[in-house]
């Protein structure tokens, strides 16, 4: 637990928590890094060595000899090894899954496979949209990152998961994004809408619809007793009956 020097990677409310815990619990200066090229980050990193680098809402992809010349720890919105990769909490929500929850683990040379430090559960609701469980999961790293520095000073980490390994790229999206109302249930639709809610935090494109031969972004949407109501990026709304 000897490290040269300290930082934290990463924007947001989480990091900025974080920031503030890190600093009181080795109550010592914590170094806040924000990076605009990758080309910059790579510069800075490759030449670091013994220190405790902290990734939290970050999207830099850490390489050797980073990796091994550091010790890295890495915030994951999700029970790991499930949904590895991006858009964790919007993987969650379309694949039906009763659970997810938050992972602070080890940073290797692979995308979110390294050794996992400590997972807490979040119990996913039954109308509970991606931008809802993100929140939730937000919160909980930050309630758990306390939990996790102490386990790290005491070489304390938890057993590996059962969860089944899945991974997901950056332009993977739920049914490649699309609504086809001829070949998907009611239930269908509204599952992809939930896992593409993703309210102001959208790092990933609107769902889209084919209608009146041409493909429109859905940009809100409403449930109604008998129906759903889509907004669309022309302003002009589509109603689904059930």
């Amino acid at each position: 637990m000897k490290f040269d020097k300290i930082y934290l990677i990463g924007s947001g409310r989480v990091a900025k928590k974080c920031l503030e815990i890190a600093s009181d619990f080795f109550d010592k200066q914590v170094v806040h890094l924000e990076f605009h090229s990758k080309t910059k980050a790579d510069e800075f990193f490759k030449n670091l060595k013994n220190s405790l680098i902290i990734s939290a809402n970050n999207f830099y992809i850490f390489k050797p000899p980073t990796t091994t010349n550091n010790t890295i720890i890495n915030y994951h919105n999700s029970l790991l090894p499930s949904h590895a990769g991006m858009n964790a909490h919007v993987w969650a929500i379309f694949q039906g899954d009763k659970q997810s929850g938050v992972t602070w683990h080890f940073a290797d040379d692979g995308i979110d496979t390294g050794r996992i430090i400590v997972q807490e559960k979040i119990e996913i609701l039954p109308d509970m949209t991606a931008a809802e469980l993100l929140i939730k999961q937000q919160n909980l790293a930050v309630q758990i990152f306390k939990d996790c520095l102490k386990r790290l000073k005491n070489n304390n980490f938890i057993l590996p998961s059962k969860y089944k390994p899945s991974y997901h790229k950056k332009g993977d999206l739920p049914n490649d994004g699309i609504i086809d109302v001829n070949t998907m249930s009611k239930e269908q639709i509204l599952v992809l809408l939930r896992a593409m809610d993703v309210g102001a935090f959208r790092q990933i494109p609107y769902p889209k619809i084919f209608t009146n031969n041409k493909w429109q972004d859905i940009v809100f949407y409403e449930t109604k007793q008998d129906c759903i109501e889509l907004f669309l990026q022309d302003k002009t709304k589509l109603i689904i009956k059930y």
